[in-house]
């Protein structure tokens, strides 16, 4: 099923309707490249020349002001990964086979991910980024459905909010990337999907936890403000493997390269 019909479909494209600008491919790639940087330093890969991720940004070691720049540089990804979430939900033809693609990469990358996270190829207490957006879209997707209830709105209301705080309380159960932080965020920014103003509102207020990096997270608002509502040409699946194969690369060339 979809989300919406083509008439909603076409309202919601024409809020990021532009000539020119960033395609929903190049989103991607800006977000995986960030994390890519961020991941590096935080999964200890240039121990070796003692860059490791730090908080300082005007230390007399070069290397402390890296390691701290490529973390807070990975900040800018999951805002953009998660303005992609609600858009593909609005956009998708298929909302079921979206989620349980999202839920079947958080399976496949969760070995990866402790590897390089951990160094364990078994790690409960810490669970990759992709069971937390795909908590997310399923929260979108109930939350919908309680939309078409034939209930009042107060009635509707409650549901809605009985719906996100279970999936916060899963999210912090199952220690999920971000936690129940990173469900909060995601859905604050389906619900400024009607605009882009209230979208960068969303992001201002549902990334306030990561803004003491220096409000790194914030540079997200000017990458997405020039989205121009087009898929772009890379094929999806290049980017849901690349989630699982840069950790994958990471943890080897930490391991038994560097």
């Amino acid at each position: 099923m979809q989300l919406l019909n083509e008439t909603q479909r076409k309202n919601y494209l024409d809020i990021w309707h532009r000539d020119k600008g960033i395609s929903s491919s190049g989103l991607k790639v800006i977000a995986c490249i960030s994390m890519l940087i961020s991941h590096i330093v935080q999964c200890n890969m240039l121990q070796k020349f003692n860059i490791y991720p730090t908080m300082t940004l005007t230390s007399s070691d070069w290397r402390v002001t890296v390691g701290a720049l490529m973390l807070f540089i990975g900040r800018i990804a999951f805002p953009i990964f998660a303005f992609l979430i609600v858009n593909g939900m609005f956009l998708t033809r298929s909302v079921e086979k979206y989620i349980v693609r999202l839920f079947s990469f958080a399976i496949i990358s969760e070995i990866p991910f402790d590897l390089a996270i951990s160094g364990e190829m078994f790690d409960f207490y810490h669970q990759n980024v992709f069971f937390t957006l795909a908590l997310s879209a399923c929260l979108i997707f109930i939350v919908e459905k309680i939309d078409k209830f034939d209930q009042s709105n107060l009635i509707k209301a409650i549901f809605k909010l009985i719906s996100v705080a279970i999936f916060c309380v899963i999210a912090n159960y199952y220690h999920t990337d971000y936690s129940m932080l990173g469900i909060l965020a995601v859905f604050l920014l389906y619900l400024g999907s009607s605009s882009r103003r209230n979208t960068y509102i969303a992001i201002l207020f549902g990334y306030f936890f990561e803004a003491y990096m220096y409000l790194f997270v914030y540079l997200s608002i000017p990458i997405i403000h020039f989205y121009n509502g087009k898929k772009g040409n890379i094929n999806k699946w290049a980017f849901y493997i690349f989630y699982p194969a840069h950790l994958l690369l990471i943890s080897f060339v930490r391991d038994f390269i560097l």
